[in-house]
């Protein structure tokens, strides 16, 4: 089932027409309740798709992306002080996307950082055992990377992606996501000690 499907049958979309996004986000916001946001999601959720359309020219990464910004919306939406909505909300999906570009472009480039190395001690790098088993995985460091980070809890992921590749601060962090400071930097610590493990046994494992 689809985002839109799911959020169709928590919250009829009768009941989508007739309410306004300020009393979605009023509901949500002094409830908590996920499907008051799933709500105001499934609202926009043409706008937003549309957007990340326009700025990947791919289908499948459009909705990709579209569920990240809807992961973090669910964060965003607890605290945000907002007065026009589709405006804000147009910020956010713009930033997102290039957010998005940022983060592949890094990716990429510490990819082509590992290929230079890889060309320089091609012979040390035979030898290991580990790095033969990735080989015959078909593992890339850029695959590898991706596939610890999605393996992480989610606290810890949007912490991880939030502090390491759009470079923000704790306190950014803690008005972004709304944990507390102690908890951006409890969830970052135990982060980085989960990516250290599941990259040490994706090298290691057969």
């Amino acid at each position: 089932m689809t985002l839109p499907e799911m959020t169709k049958s928590i919250y009829p979309s009768s009941l989508l027409k007739t309410q306004e996004v300020n009393t979605l986000l009023e509901l949500y916001q002094s409830t908590g309740e996920l499907r008051y946001a799933e709500a105001i999601f499934q609202k926009y959720y043409h706008l937003v798709y549309g957007m990340c359309l326009k700025y990947t020219e791919d289908k499948a990464l459009a909705y990709d992306l579209s569920m990240e910004i809807f992961e973090k919306l669910i964060f965003i939406l607890k605290t945000a002080k907002i007065t026009a909505f589709k405006h804000w909300l147009f910020k956010v999906i713009q930033n997102e996307c290039i957010n998005s570009f940022r983060k592949k472009e890094q990716t990429r480039k510490a990819f082509d950082q590992w290929k230079k190395e890889f060309e320089k001690n091609i012979q040390s790098y035979v030898e290991n055992e580990g790095f033969l088993r990735l080989i015959n995985r078909g593992l890339s460091i850029e695959a590898q990377l991706e596939e610890a980070i999605h393996q992480l809890p989610e606290t810890q992921r949007v912490c991880i992606e939030l502090f390491y590749f759009e470079k923000k601060s704790y306190k950014a962090i803690a008005g972004q996501t709304g944990f507390s400071i102690s908890h951006v930097k409890s969830y970052l610590q135990h982060g980085k000690k989960a990516l250290k493990k599941i990259l040490t046994d994706l090298n290691t494992n057969p």
